[in-house]
């Protein structure tokens, strides 16, 4: 918080990290969910889930947003759904 307080002011500083705390809340409690929870065919999460378990086990280096495609598609690590097998 300091160094945004600094740079800014309280107000501002403060904001940008309650913003960043929510956000990273948020991250890991998908993340979570995505390894222990059991979703719905067809539903968002069941789609976060497909891509994280692409992420984890197919041989191609990708789809490293957990909560988002978005940046996949920014930086061009989006991993098209293939056939999810584990690494030997």
């Amino acid at each position: 918080m300091l160094p945004s307080v600094l740079a800014t002011s309280l107000a501002i500083g403060s904001s940008f990290t309650a913003g960043f705390l929510l956000a990273y809340l948020w991250y890991v409690a998908v993340h979570y969910a995505s390894h222990h929870w059991h979703a719905e065919p067809r539903g968002y999460f069941s789609g976060v889930k497909r891509r994280h378990a692409v992420h984890h086990y197919v041989d191609i280096v990708g789809n490293f947003g957990v909560t988002t495609p978005l940046w996949d598609h920014v930086f061009g690590t989006q991993v098209v759904d293939g056939p999810v097998a584990k690494r030997p």
